[in-house]
């Protein structure tokens, strides 16, 4: 059984990982969007398709 302080040490390690996955997925994303690999969306258009699927 953990203690208190490794399971705390323990999730602290879980979200370094996803943080530090997050930002590889962020940078990816931003240097596609910067090349033109990709391009974005506004904000409008996103939650306009949001919407629409509901409405169903």
């Amino acid at each position: 059984m953990l203690s208190k302080q490794e399971l705390i040490d323990e999730v602290l390690s879980l979200n370094s990982d996803i943080d530090r996955r997050w930002i590889e997925i962020s940078r990816k994303r931003l240097n596609e969007l910067s090349t033109g690999k990709i391009k974005g969306i506004s904000g409008d258009e996103v939650f306009d398709k949001i919407w629409k699927r509901f409405e169903k």
